[in-house]
C-alpha cells in the first residue's frame, strides 16, 4: 500500500510491478500478439525497440503534487502503450487499421491493472490519446495516484 512516505520511485516502480504481473494483460498479448508485454520504467528513444519487442508498455513520466487544502499527495503517471501490427481489414468499402482498435483495448487493460491492484486512490484523469503511426499503434495515459497525507506542525516549545 502507498502512504505518504512514499517516494515517486517506488510509486514507478510499483505500477511497473503491477503491469508486468497482470494476468489479462499477459494473456491478451499472448492471443494477439504470440508474445508477452515489455515493459519499460523510462525509454531511450534514440534506440527504440525493434519490430520483436511489442506489444510495448512504458512508464514514461512522474509528477508529484502536494496540496494543504485536499490533505493528500498525488502522483501523475503517464503510461505508453505500443503495438506493432500491419494488419488492415478489409469489408466493402471500409477499412479498418486493426492496431487503432488494438491499442485501445490495450489501454483500458493497463488502467483496470491498475484500478483492481486497488494499492492506492487511483484514477484516470480523462486524458487519453491514440496515435497512428502505422504500423504503430500507440495510446498515451495519465492516471492519477493519491493517498490521503497530514499536514501537522511541531508544536512550539514553550520556555
Amino acid at each position: 500500500m502507498i502512504s505518504e512516505m512514499t517516494t515517486s520511485s517506488t510509486v514507478m516502480t510499483t505500477v511497473r510491478d503491477i503491469l508486468s504481473a497482470d494476468a489479462d494483460i499477459a494473456a491478451w498479448c499472448l492471443q494477439k500478439y504470440f508474445d508477452g508485454p515489455y515493459v519499460w520504467l523510462g525509454l531511450d528513444e534514440r534506440s527504440l525497440p525493434d519490430n520483436t519487442q511489442y506489444p510495448m508498455i512504458a512508464i514514461l513520466s512522474v509528477t508529484q503534487s502536494r496540496s494543504s487544502d485536499a490533505h493528500q499527495i498525488k502522483w501523475d503517471i503517464e503510461i505508453n502503450a505500443v503495438i506493432h501490427n500491419d494488419n488492415i481489414t478489409v469489408s466493402g468499402r471500409q477499412s479498418t487499421c486493426d492496431g487503432l482498435l488494438d491499442i485501445e483495448a490495450l489501454r483500458e487493460l493497463i488502467e483496470n491493472a491498475l484500478y483492481k491492484s486497488r494499492f492506492a486512490t487511483i484514477t484516470s484523469d480523462g486524458i487519453s490519446m491514440t496515435i497512428s503511426d502505422f504500423p504503430l499503434f500507440e495510446s498515451i495515459t495519465k492516471i492519477v495516484i493519491s493517498v490521503p497525507a497530514s499536514f501537522r506542525s511541531g508544536m512550539s516549545k514553550r520556555i
